[in-house]
């Protein structure tokens, strides 16, 4: 195969350049899957719907626990009005259950806890106050009382956002709420009890309602991450990719004292080669240049597509003794199954390194194409 010409250009400054191959297996999947969904069984998926449920669960939770609270003073002083019980300390557990859901809440609030422990403890509150219902039950055996018990077991599920905490939470519910009907003697035992199960069934049906609904919009919204932020034909970053991602290396650049280093490199002919030879012979060409750039980077710098033939590497380092990176990508080309009589042309280089508190990514951009062309000029 005929060798290709690379022409390039450097910006005078503190340089730097990248070194060592990346895998682009990543983006090719991302370049033939498109603008598909991402996959709902797939690790992205997965940690998008993490990312989704726990900040629910985190937010919804303490809410619930506080109006949880509140309802449970109110109907334990609803309750001992219509009871017409003398005794006022019959009202403390009411009270003291309807404190801690409180203080609880309050906690949740204030601490940064992880998602699994909110739901876990919201299961544990909900088991609380089926306890307390029951006791409510034990002191007046009555037909409502054991009705607060089969709603909370019915509606508790959708807020818990999770099906471990919910299972036994709602075992703990039927085996206790079953255990006191039984030794009370109180109504139809077999009614009640499948009353119960039919209630924590709904409970889990409108868990995985929920879990589906919020699993949907997590794929979705990794979806539309991805796509705003990828070149769908090539899998490398987009412009605004870039934008988002590059704070996070100048950031490290600055930390550790290391000059900022930008590639623009411009692929030659592109145009002569869609108008002979159609334009899918010319998204052959801009992927091979954007898997032999990803191939030829390390992992951790940044690869986009600026504009149509034009690509952006974006790095830190120290100036290399060997292998520059347009040296590695014309190795890459070369062995690639590209026909060099469809596309013989040449890319142009050009680089600009600074350190980040002498230039912006942005100047860096600029002094990169203005090397770039500074070169294709001067043949």
């Amino acid at each position: 195969m005929a060798r290709r010409l690379y022409r390039t250009g450097r910006h005078q400054g503190p340089g730097a350049t990248l070194a060592e191959p990346q895998a682009c297996a990543a983006r090719r999947q991302v370049r033939e899957e498109g603008g598909a969904m991402v996959d709902p069984a797939s690790p992205m998926a997965g940690a998008a719907r993490g990312a989704v449920l726990r900040p629910v669960a985190l937010k919804e939770i303490p809410v619930a626990l506080a109006v949880t609270g509140t309802v449970v003073l109110v109907v334990g002083i609803i309750n001992f009005l219509l009871s017409g019980r003398p005794d006022v300390t019959d009202v403390i557990p009411d009270a003291i259950v309807s404190a801690l859901l409180i203080a609880w809440s309050l906690m949740l609030r204030r601490l940064e806890l992880a998602g699994t422990v909110a739901q876990w403890s919201y299961a544990g509150a909900m088991v609380l106050v089926v306890g307390w219902l029951l006791n409510e039950f034990r002191l007046q055996p009555d037909t409502a009382n054991m009705a607060y018990v089969v709603i909370v077991m019915a509606v508790f599920g959708p807020l818990v956002l999770s099906w471990l905490p919910f299972a036994g939470a709602a075992s703990a519910m039927v085996v206790s709420a079953t255990a006191v009907l039984v030794a009370s003697g109180w109504g139809d035992a077999r009614g009640w009890i499948a009353a119960y199960l039919v209630a924590v069934s709904a409970g889990g049906l409108l868990l995985g309602l929920r879990v589906r609904s919020l699993a949907d919009l997590a794929v979705a919204r990794a979806t539309a991450e991805r796509l705003a932020t990828t070149d769908p034909l090539t899998g490398v970053l987009n412009r605004h990719g870039l934008e988002l991602m590059a704070p996070v290396l100048v950031a490290s650049a600055k930390r550790y004292g290391q000059p900022m280093v930008v590639w623009f490199a411009d692929i030659d002919g592109l145009k002569g080669v869609n108008d002979r030879f159609g334009h899918a012979m010319g998204d052959r060409v801009i992927t091979a240049v954007a898997d032999s750039l990803t191939a030829s980077t390390r992992e951790g710098d940044l690869v986009a597509r600026w504009g149509g033939d034009e690509f952006v590497v974006v790095g830190l380092g120290i100036e290399p003794t060997s292998g520059r990176l347009e040296d590695r990508v014309h190795a890459r080309l070369d062995a690639s199954d590209l026909d060099p009589r469809m596309w013989p042309g040449t890319v142009s280089f050009g680089s600009a390194s600074h350190m980040p508190q002498v230039a912006t990514l942005d100047h860096l951009i600029a002094e990169a194409d203005d090397a770039m062309y500074q070169v294709r000029n001067a043949v």
